[in-house]
């Protein structure tokens, strides 16, 4: 990319006023559509409606439904809910493969493995932050006891990472006759 200032030629200037003007019309002080707009001496939607009190009996919180829901949050101790201890669990649906990337054990590995690498793609060298990801030599599904260990990681970027996966799948086809 260029270093400095960029300086548009008047024709670029001309190209760029023209694709205003077709995407971008001045509408300033028109009328946008006639079919959505507020005309004159129309009823508002919402006047004469009668709104409820929003204090004292009529309040949600003293709605016994309302109270019985949330009843069990305002007596637990206060911390972190987690698991059948929170009120939305819902049997344990999460996948286990979603729960152990989520968990602290899995980012813990992955730092581990980005420190061992330098924060480097070990293919490219590329060191971008928000680029690089850790990559399982042995894969995450097939080998559970392999998913820690270090040792079973690599860092790569987001390129080199699609390749290796593009290349899993073809050795993966080429092995099962598929």
């Amino acid at each position: 990319m260029p270093t400095g200032v960029y300086q548009r030629s008047e024709k670029e200037k001309e190209r760029l006023r023209k694709m205003v003007k077709v995407i971008a019309p001045d509408n300033t002080g028109k009328r946008c559509s006639v079919s959505t707009e507020f005309k004159k001496g129309s009823v508002p939607w919402n006047k004469g409606r009668e709104w409820p009190e929003m204090s004292g009996e009529n309040h949600p919180s003293r709605n016994p439904e309302h109270r019985a829901k949330f009843e069990r949050l305002w007596k637990q101790p206060k911390g972190r809910l987690s698991g059948e201890k929170h009120p939305q669990w819902k049997g344990g649906i999460t996948p286990v493969s979603m729960s152990v990337r989520n968990s602290e054990k899995y980012a813990r590995w992955r730092k581990a493995v980005f420190e061992r690498d330098g924060y480097k793609c070990v293919v490219c060298g590329d060191d971008r932050g928000g680029n690089l990801n850790a990559h399982h030599v042995k894969t995450f599904s097939k080998y559970p006891n392999e998913r820690f260990n270090v040792s079973n990681g690599v860092t790569v970027c987001e390129d080199c990472h699609k390749v290796a996966e593009e290349a899993a799948k073809i050795r993966f086809i080429l092995t099962n006759g598929g």
